[in-house]
């Protein structure tokens, strides 16, 4: 029931973003049965703990995952495992208890306070000369040009001095469900050097 309310009626219902909604409910559901058969073995806390920490590094392993949604997936594997070994630990309403607080406090934050999202685009840009320059106004009107977004800060992630582009990272506010809020790079390898 937590992980309906987190992953439709808070997430998807503000992003409108599909991909990560498989990710959520399966991570989230093999999390809860497997910490809940760990707890009637009789094994102590530190292995559930343990397992936490296995899936959190899944991060490390895996296609960048944006900031919000790795937020998510943080949530929705302590709440699994929260919610799978609490029946040893906690009454039945301290559980309620927590969950119903972490609930309302992402509510909270996407839904009440409405906080604006700080995205960026991965960006092969050929004008070497606006980087260089010291005049970033230029460099940013030329991104917001080409990109239709409002560009506000560049980082610039490596030189291909061969090619002659730079691997730039744009950031930007967007608006919430904005599906290219968060665009990532394909897996391209046509990049290395």
């Amino acid at each position: 029931v937590v992980m309906l309310i987190l992953v439709f009626l808070i997430y998807f219902s503000t992003f409108r973003n599909k991909n990560f909604v498989f990710t959520f409910f399966l991570i989230g559901t093999i999390v809860f049965f497997i910490s809940y058969v760990m707890s009637k073995l009789n094994l102590n806390v530190g292995f559930a703990l343990g397992l936490f920490a296995i899936f959190g590094i899944i991060r490390y392993r895996t296609d960048q995952i944006p900031i919000r949604e790795m937020t998510y997936l943080f949530i929705i594997i302590g709440l699994s495992v929260l919610n799978g070994i609490s029946k040893h630990i906690l009454s039945l309403f301290e559980t309620a208890l927590i969950n119903i607080f972490i609930v309302l406090t992402v509510f909270i934050f996407e839904k009440v306070l409405n906080l604006r999202t700080e995205s960026y685009k991965f960006i092969v840009y050929e004008r070497l000369d606006l980087l260089k320059s010291s005049d970033k106004q230029a460099l940013l009107d030329d991104l917001r040009e080409r990109t239709g977004v409002k560009v506000e800060r560049v980082m610039v992630i490596k030189y291909h001095f061969l090619k002659q582009v730079a691997y730039i990272r744009a950031y930007y506010h967007s608006k919430k469900g904005d599906p290219d809020a968060d665009f990532q790079p394909s897996n391209d390898n046509d990049d290395e050097d």
